[in-house]
């Protein structure tokens, strides 16, 4: 009997032993399991269809533990300053991060490079650690732009462009409202082959199918996804020079940490 096609974890990739360790990790920090269990359930899905497989993940996610706050700051913060110390320091007073979700890793930037003036905007509200920093506004983008001191000296966009409707319009943004030297910071997706593209598109499955239940989501939702040399070329593009890139080593889904500064002039 012919296995069911699946659109969302097609078998061909499976035979890829690099593509199931990462599968397998991916499984791991999503339901907060041990690898090894993981491991089982990467190898017991092979024979599942899309939604048996969707199914399961589902009846497992609640019973995850939730990582509390204050763990997440410390580990985000943690993690950020080892970055700092690769992309180097940066002289900035006023700070923007644009798609801030709960605001975690926006304290994580400020703290890291000693930030005074932090502002953040996301398209939803979240539950964020607005009282944690001074000076620390959360809103969405239009109740946030009365309130920026524009130009700003540092702008951040984490996980954010590969999202964007329109990424291109988003860098020009970030290049009118930056001082002639100010920096943007982005965290990207580095995509090179078809089974990393594929693994990126489970990894945001994952988010809308099962953790907010969107059931109008399908696998070939618009993601703009790109290697790290067609993202440098695209901010290049755009009026910005390199300052300095370098690999996150943590994500299982190659993100790169991107660090570009504002010529004098477009």
């Amino acid at each position: 009997m012919a296995k069911p096609e699946r659109t969302l974890f097609p078998r061909e990739f499976f035979k890829e032993i690099d593509f199931r360790f990462r599968l397998r990790i991916l499984f791991s920090r999503f339901l907060n399991e041990s690898p090894r269990k993981s491991k089982r359930r990467v190898f017991e899905l092979y024979h599942l269809t899309d939604d048996e497989i969707i199914a399961q993940l589902k009846e497992a996610y609640p019973q995850r533990q939730e990582e509390s706050t204050d763990n997440r700051l410390k580990t985000s913060k943690g993690r950020f300053k080892k970055i700092a110390v690769k992309l180097g320091p940066i002289a900035a007073d006023t700070y923007l991060d644009v798609g801030a979700g709960d605001g975690i890793f926006t304290l994580a930037v400020a703290q890291a490079w000693y930030i005074d003036h932090v502002f953040a905007c996301d398209t939803t509200m979240y539950g964020g650690i607005e009282t944690r920093i001074g000076r620390f506004y959360l809103s969405t983008p239009n109740d946030l732009l009365p309130h920026l001191p524009v130009p700003m000296d540092l702008i951040s966009m984490i996980q954010v462009l590969h999202h964007a409707r329109d990424p291109v319009a988003l860098i020009q943004a970030a290049h009118q409202m930056l001082n002639p030297g100010g920096h943007l910071l982005i965290k990207e997706h580095d995509v090179s082959s078809p089974s990393m593209h594929q693994l990126i598109t489970i990894e945001h499955a994952l988010y809308h199918l099962i953790k907010e239940d969107d059931l109008d989501w399908h696998c070939d939702r618009p993601i703009e996804i790109k290697s790290q040399d067609e993202w440098q070329r695209l901010m290049e593009a755009n009026g910005f020079t390199t300052v300095t890139l370098h690999k996150d080593d943590f994500e299982i889904t190659n993100s790169f940490w991107g660090l570009f500064r504002k010529e004098s002039c477009k």
